[in-house]
């Protein structure tokens, strides 16, 4: 993992591990500390530490039982984490691959509570400014296997579940939905089909206000579908990788 100062034209590594395999890092309010999840050279199981933006202080906060990984980190306002655990110990109906769903526990990683009770994944929680978090749903019942992949809300605790967007809308998988500076919008991935890997898809707005059937507020900012991990500046300035690289687009790009 490494850290890139712009202004100077820097980069420094923050933790090294060419053999293992880090993902989803998520700062932290005091915006010094780095959330993240880790599966280290050797072993087989993605946990969570944390870590400074100058590389004192790492520590495991999570051990996953030994055996389950957990993924996809988010800071909650109470200082606790929101995140995504195998520890559910379900499969995939039609495949075999682990289930993954919505946990929380402590800053220390005390407190391990499920938050959500699917059959099928949810992913990439996310806290919105009214204190719900924000996620994607794979809608599996009743329904058809691979279409419905939508955004849905839930209280921190996983009380209130409830459609944010789409799920009335099959052909997309709506991941990575984060808030919009200053606005109601959320920037978010629309990854075509049945989702492509690492989340890529076309990076899109979305303004909620309208409820959550009306797919005229889901704008698409790129044309291509090979874009991962959105972050608004604002609505017009968005942060995004592609490829090996860090892009952003600005007003009026494509």
């Amino acid at each position: 993992m490494i850290r890139i100062d712009l202004a100077r034209r820097a980069v420094r590594t923050i933790v090294d591990d060419p053999g293992g395999t880090i993902r989803d890092p998520a700062v932290h309010y005091d915006g010094e500390t780095i959330l993240f999840s880790w599966r280290r050279a050797g072993t087989t199981s993605f946990h969570l530490y944390e870590v400074r933006a100058d590389g004192k202080g790492l520590r495991r906060i999570t051990d996953g039982g030994g055996r389950y990984d957990e993924i996809e980190p988010a800071w909650l306002p109470d200082d606790r984490i929101a995140f995504v655990s195998s520890r559910c110990r379900r499969w995939v109906n039609c495949w075999l691959t682990q289930v993954a769903s919505m946990c929380r526990c402590n800053r220390d990683g005390s407190g391990v509570l499920p938050i959500s009770a699917n059959i099928e994944h949810d992913n990439t929680p996310w806290p919105l400014p009214d204190g719900r978090v924000a996620y994607m749903r794979w809608e599996y019942v009743d329904r058809s296997q691979v279409h419905y992949h939508h955004l849905w809300t839930s209280n921190p605790d996983g009380t209130g579940v409830q459609v944010l967007f789409g799920n009335l809308h099959p052909g997309s998988v709506f991941i990575d939905a984060r808030p919009v500076p200053g606005s109601n919008w959320l920037v978010l991935i629309d990854s075509p089909g049945h989702g492509q890997r690492e989340h890529a898809g076309h990076v899109a707005l979305l303004d909620p206000k309208a409820g959550p059937d009306d797919p005229s507020r889901l704008r698409r900012r790129t044309v291509g579908a090979d874009y991962r991990d959105p972050w608004a500046v604002d609505k017009d300035t968005i942060l995004a990788a592609k490829g090996r690289f860090l892009v952003a687009l600005l007003p009026g790009g494509r």
